[in-house]
C-alpha cells in the first residue's frame, strides 16, 4: 500500500496546478447548482433538516426533507461524476508515462459523462443504502467496487460490465480499502475542522471560511481519492498480469 500512496503524491505533486484547477471548477460548479436549487427550483426558505424547539429551546424533533436530500444527493453525485473525468484521465496518463493535459481532460467529459454519471449514480445508491443497513454493507459495496468508475472511463464499460470488471480488480485488496475509507473519513473530518479554526481565527468572514475550508479539504480528500482510485486500478491490473 505505501508504494500505492507514493505513486499518488507523485502525480500530487506533479499535476498539482492541473489537479487544483479541476477542483475549484467542480466545487464553484457545485456550489453554483447548490444555490439554483435552494433559491430558484425550490424557492426561498428551503431546508433540509428542520429543527423542532420546545418553549425552552430545547430540539425535540428533526425532521429531514426526502426530495430535498434525493436533490441534494443527485446534484453532489453528478458533479462528482464531472469530477473524476478529467482526474482520472490526468493520472493515468501519468501513470503510463503519457501525460494528458488539462484540456484534453477536461474536453473529454462530455463524451464520457452519460456513462460515467449512470456508473457513479449506481454506486453511489448502493453505498448509501448499505450505509441505511448498518454501515457494513455500505463499507462492501465501497471497497468492492473501488475502481468501477475508473473502469467505466478508461476501458468504456458500463452498467454492470463496470461492475463486474471492478469487482475482480479489487478482490484480494478490499481489506485495505476499507482501512482507507476509515482513515480517510477521520482524516477529511479533522482537516476540515483545522481549516475552520485557522481561517476563523484570522478573522474571514463565516461565508468565506466555510467556502475556503470546504475548497481545501475537497481538493485534499475527493481529487486525492480520485487519483488514488487510478493508481489503485493500474496496480489491480499488474498483479492480475502477474498471476
Amino acid at each position: 500500500m505505501s508504494a500505492l500512496f507514493s505513486t499518488t503524491l507523485r502525480i500530487f505533486a506533479d499535476r498539482f496546478q492541473d489537479l487544483l484547477v479541476v477542483s475549484v471548477l467542480a466545487s464553484v460548479l457545485m456550489a453554483l447548482l447548490g444555490w439554483i436549487l435552494f433559491n430558484v427550483l425550490l424557492g426561498d426558505g428551503a431546508e433540509m433538516i428542520q429543527f423542532s424547539q420546545d418553549s425552552d429551546g430545547n430540539v425535540t424533533d428533526v425532521a429531514i426533507d426526502g426530495l430535498i436530500l434525493g436533490a441534494m444527493l443527485v446534484l453532489v453525485v453528478l458533479v462528482m461524476a464531472l469530477w473524476v473525468i478529467p482526474v482520472t484521465l490526468i493520472a493515468d496518463g501519468e501513470i503510463r508515462g503519457q501525460p494528458v493535459d488539462l484540456i484534453t481532460g477536461l474536453l473529454a467529459i462530455p463524451a464520457l459523462f452519460p456513462r460515467v454519471g449512470l456508473v457513479q449514480m449506481a454506486w453511489t445508491l448502493l453505498i448509501f443504502l448499505g450505509w441505511m443497513m448498518f454501515f457494513v454493507p455500505g463499507i462492501y459495496a465501497f471497497v468492492r467496487y473501488w475502481v468501477v468508475t475508473v473502469t467505466a472511463i478508461l476501458e468504456g464499460r458500463g452498467d454492470f460490465q463496470a461492475f463486474s470488471r471492478a469487482s475482480d480488480l479489487t478482490e484480494g485488496f478490499r481489506l485495505n480499502f476499507a482501512g482507507i475509507l476509515i482513515i480517510g473519513g477521520a482524516a477529511l473530518f479533522m482537516t476540515h475542522i483545522i481549516l475552520l479554526g485557522i481561517l476563523e481565527s484570522l478573522g474571514f468572514s463565516d461565508l468565506f471560511v466555510a467556502f475556503t475550508a470546504s475548497l481545501m479539504t475537497q481538493f485534499i480528500f475527493t481529487t486525492g481519492l480520485f487519483v488514488f482510485q487510478t493508481v489503485s486500478y493500474h496496480a489491480a491490473l499488474t498483479r492480475n498480469a502477474a498471476e
